[in-house]
C-alpha cells in the first residue's frame, strides 16, 4: 500500500451520482440507487481501488465499468 495515491471527493455526478474517492483515474462512484461503480483508471489504479475498498468498504459490492 506504499504506493497508494488516493482523494478523497464528493463530487456530484450526472444523474445525482457521486465519486466519493479516486485512485489516480480511477473513480469510486456511489450510484443514486445505492449501488457502487468503479470507473476508468489503469490495472494499477483499480487494484489500488480494490484494495482500499477491501480494507475500509468491505460491504460494498463494486461493479466496474
Amino acid at each position: 500500500m506504499a504506493g497508494m495515491k488516493l482523494e478523497i471527493h464528493e463530487e456530484k455526478l450526472a444523474r445525482g451520482a457521486e465519486v466519493i474517492a479516486r485512485f489516480g483515474k480511477a473513480a469510486l462512484v456511489r450510484q443514486t440507487d445505492g449501488s457502487w461503480q468503479l470507473r476508468g483508471g489503469t490495472e494499477e489504479d483499480r487494484l489500488s481501488a480494490r484494495e482500499w475498498i477491501s480494507l475500509f468498504l468491505h460491504e460494498a459490492v463494486v461493479r466496474c465499468g
